[in-house]
């Protein structure tokens, strides 16, 4: 066994101080007078260098449930003054299997090519040729000393990203009509209109299709004529609709 050797006298009068308990050299300082713990006012002054140190630093590592560095350290020196600290810390982490698995980086799928209805084509390299259509609100407007509910239809440019808000009293297919109306007369007449699977979209959609039964003449005879195309997203992916959730987010 290693033979410790005699304690010298500065050694003797450190056993003899208030801040050495047990064997343990501890910390001086000025919150003697405080209420916090005898711990936290005087810690422990240890190495890391030692092998007990080194367990029990990581033994903290384990409880403070591999969360870092910093919260670690100021975790231990609650209680302990470890000379350092902060390296061997490092090194622990760089070193730990779940350390290094949870600051791995995640990763990025490659993002795949636009489809050809983002692009101009060059018959018609014209902005709100190829549109996309939603709805957001609703919100809150004052009508005749009353709140109602009032919310704006979007229609982007597929291509240049442009936008055009309409005003919608409701989400009924009438309303959807009459919002499509003044955004052909103000955007000229566009060939191609991308939508969710709503209801409103939805009827709309069989209205342009069926002449009989669109109530307004001058979307029976611009649409029907051009042949407009409308296009739906698959259904339960609103994911497809970003091109037009994104501008619907800068909107509100």
């Amino acid at each position: 066994m290693k033979q410790h050797r005699p304690l010298s006298k500065k050694d003797r009068l450190l056993c003899l101080s208030p801040f050495f308990e047990s064997g343990l050299l501890r910390v001086g300082g000025r919150t003697k007078r405080s209420s916090l713990p005898f711990d936290a006012k005087h810690p422990i002054i240890l190495d890391s260098k030692e092998q007990s140190t080194q367990l029990y630093i990581q033994k903290c590592h384990e409880i403070c449930m591999l969360i870092g560095v910093e919260y670690t350290r100021n975790y231990i020196q609650q209680r302990c003054h470890i000379r350092g600290i902060r390296a061997f810390l490092r090194i622990l982490a760089f070193k730990c299997i779940d350390c290094r698995r949870f600051r791995a980086p995640g990763l990025q799928p490659p993002m795949a090519d636009l489809p050809d209805i983002r692009f101009h084509e060059i018959q018609s390299p014209v902005i709100f040729t190829k549109v996309g259509v939603d709805y957001l609100g609703p919100f809150a407007v004052v009508h005749r000393d009353a709140e109602v509910k009032t919310y704006i239809c979007l229609f982007t440019c597929l291509v240049t990203r442009a936008i055009h808000l309409e005003v919608a009293e409701d989400l009924s297919t009438d309303k959807c009509l009459t919002a499509i109306r003044p955004f052909i007369a103000r955007r000229g007449q566009p060939r191609f209109f991308l939508s969710d699977n709503g209801s409103n979209f939805l009827e709309a959609r069989k209205r342009i299709r069926r002449p009989l039964m669109l109530d307004h003449d001058y979307i029976k005879d611009q649409l029907l004529i051009q042949s407009v195309e409308w296009k739906l997203n698959s259904p339960s992916a609103p994911r497809f609709g970003g091109v037009w959730e994104r501008l619907v987010q800068c909107v509100k």
